[in-house]
């Protein structure tokens, strides 16, 4: 892992360290210059600023949901490697504005005196930080239920079942037989699951059904996965199951049904929310008053302003108290708390544990990563498809050395006992899937009668055009 971040950083610094703003902009790492059109008092009592960059520029750039920024200067003697900066995370990205949650309680002068600003993606320490700490806890565990868990991850411990019950299964679905299987399996077990997800086979769908029969039977339970588009996606279709989930983080999608249940939303619309809110409001103006420019400064005017100032500290301590009882009120009657993996190290859910973990793309993620959430839970099921895209590893002698192989593949191939593969697939021609079939899943999948003959024609009358064989749904062409 720290061969990871070295490459990282340094592929960070190549890109940034000498490059101008222009050049900065234009590789889409600045925006710059941007206006402050909304300052905010965001949960925390941290800053939180509305930047617009000018309405004529377009550029592309990679800002997004929850990535590491710094607010910055270009006046004269704010420039170089040690100028100060305001960081904070991206929390939203509208065209040419963005939120940015900042970690400060106050803004330094240099933001509010009128010189021309710009906003700078940053090196993003935090993920590594809480991977390096995970993985140090797995290693250093012993003789409790991370160290059994890890044992049975890494197959020198045998992962057990429970004999099924008739009962098992209690919510009505219209599941295929492997994806019943499926779930069964993820109930039954006492360690760890792995649900086997091939191309088109429902595995969103067959996770979801689990995650409702399992959450029957137990109080709360921790959902994650590698990226926030796979977060967004099973909170939104648990959500549509009546499932009373909480998003933690900032969702990278927007819709009404997802930013209702982020934990944004369950604190506001928490009982004690008006009164926290108007505490900041007072915090900040006694703070704004006790530093404004008056004519007279005599002993008076100094005591003054040591009270507000005091005052204001005291009134945000006691927002901030306010805010964490909100925040364990409003999870303490959740039923699924979903995140990033490196979410799940999120300072709201540190104290908790959870009966099961959920790990969604897990064959897409990174070992290290998945121990953060594994630490919390007593039984872990793990979701994804070992024979699809790797993990991102920028350093090719970390993946060399074993970064590049999952805990998925590790667990899959050590206890295959674990797994149970989905087999059949909606999404494409039986020809097209045979390929993928024999070289990939031993001949296992089948194609579901609504898609094995489909052809475009069925869609699209303009493909019954007479070039196009009617008896190969797929034709290679050589381009040569």
């Amino acid at each position: 892992m720290h061969l990871e971040q070295q490459e990282d950083q340094a592929q960070f610094k190549l890109k940034n360290a000498s490059a101008s703003i222009k050049e900065r902009r234009r590789r889409g790492l600045t925006w710059y210059p941007v206006t402050i059109t909304q300052e905010d008092i965001g949960f925390g009592g941290k800053v939180v600023l509305e930047l617009e960059r000018p309405a004529h520029r377009q550029d592309l750039h990679l800002f997004q949901v929850g990535a590491a920024a710094a607010l910055f200067s270009s006046a004269p003697g704010y420039s170089g490697p040690d100028r100060p900066v305001v960081s904070g995370v991206v929390t939203r990205v509208r065209r040419n504005k963005l939120l940015l949650a900042t970690t400060k309680e106050a803004l330094p002068d240099w933001v509010l005196d009128g010189s021309t600003l710009g906003v700078d993606l940053t090196f993003d320490e935090v993920s590594y930080r809480e991977m390096n700490q995970a993985l140090s806890a797995v290693m250093a565990a012993h003789g409790n239920r991370l160290a059994e868990l890890r044992d049975v991850l890494l197959g020198a411990r045998q992962a057990t079942f429970r004999e099924p019950q008739a009962e098992d299964l209690f919510y009505p679905s219209a599941l295929n037989d492997s994806q019943l299987a499926a779930v069964r399996h993820v109930v039954t077990a006492q360690d760890v699951a792995i649900i086997h997800g091939p191309p088109g086979t429902g595995k969103t769908t067959t996770l979801v059904q689990a995650i409702l029969e399992t959450i029957r039977r137990e109080r709360r339970v921790l959902v994650c996965a590698p990226s926030n588009t796979a977060v967004d996606l099973l909170t939104e279709k648990l959500a549509e199951r009546g499932v009373n989930v909480i998003r933690l983080g900032n969702p990278s999608r927007v819709s009404d049904l997802l930013l209702q249940h982020t934990l944004d939303a369950g604190v506001m619309a928490h009982a004690s929310y008006a009164k926290m809110h108007a505490m900041r409001q007072t915090a900040e103006q006694h703070r704004q008053t006790a530093s404004e420019r008056v004519r007279n400064f005599g002993f008076e005017e100094r005591q003054r302003r040591l009270w507000l100032k005091e005052e204001a500290r005291t009134l945000r301590q006691a927002a901030d108290d306010l805010e964490r009882f909100m925040t364990e009120d409003v999870l303490e009657s959740v039923q699924v708390i979903t995140c990033t993996l490196v979410g799940a190290s999120h300072r709201s859910i540190r104290q908790l544990g959870f009966e099961t973990v959920f790990i969604d793309e897990a064959a897409q993620a990174l070992e290290p990563g998945c121990w953060i959430p594994i630490a919390k839970g007593q039984r872990l099921v793990l979701a994804g498809d070992h024979h699809q895209l790797p993990p991102t590893v920028k350093s090719e002698k970390a993946a060399r050395e074993g970064l590049r192989e999952t805990l998925f593949e590790k667990c899959i191939q050590r206890q295959p006992h674990t797994a149970r593969m989905l087999k059949v697939q909606y999404r494409m021609h039986a020809h097209i899937m045979g390929f993928s079939s024999d070289k990939f899943y031993g001949g296992q999948l089948v194609a579901h009668a609504s898609v094995r003959d489909a052809d475009l024609a069925a869609y699209d009358p303009r493909f019954n055009d007479p070039r196009f064989s009617p008896d190969l749904p797929v034709e290679f062409i050589d381009t040569a």
